[in-house]
This record gives C-alpha cells, structure tokens and sequence, in this order.
C-alpha cells in the first residue's frame, strides 16, 4: 500500500507542477531523452557507411573500365 500511496503523491505533486505547460514540456523531454539518444544512435550508424560504399564503388568501376581502355589500346 505505502507504494500506491506515494505514486498518488507524486501524480498530485505532478498536477500541481504541470500548471505551465513549459513545465510539462520540460518533464517529458527528461523522460524520452534516453530513447531519443538510443534512436540517434542507431540512425548514425545506419546511415554513416552508405555513402563511403558508395563512394569507393565508383571509384574502383571507374578504374576497371580505364585499365581494360588502356590494355586494348596498347595490346595490338
């Protein structure tokens, strides 16, 4: 019971806080900043490597077709 009693006189001291709504606006950004942070995280690094990938990708088939110019041109 002395549970349920103080959850009751934290959501009334809750009540009596969230009269601003700065105060509110406040108190969630506390509560969902842990899963905001593991959100970011994840998106960094997901999106970090594509476009190094990429970048190197094209780069190498750019090279193939200039080497393969290259033998035909001075093989013959």
């Amino acid at each position: 019971m002395s549970y349920d009693r103080t959850r009751w006189e934290q959501e009334a001291a809750a009540d009596k806080e969230v009269l601003s709504p700065k105060a509110k606006w406040a108190g969630n950004a506390i509560v969902g900043r842990k899963q905001h942070n593991k959100t970011h995280a994840q998106h960094q690094k997901k999106k970090v490597p594509i476009p190094k990938h990429r970048h190197r990708r094209v780069r190498s088939s750019e090279n193939k077709t200039s080497r393969q110019e290259r033998g035909t041109s001075s093989g013959p």
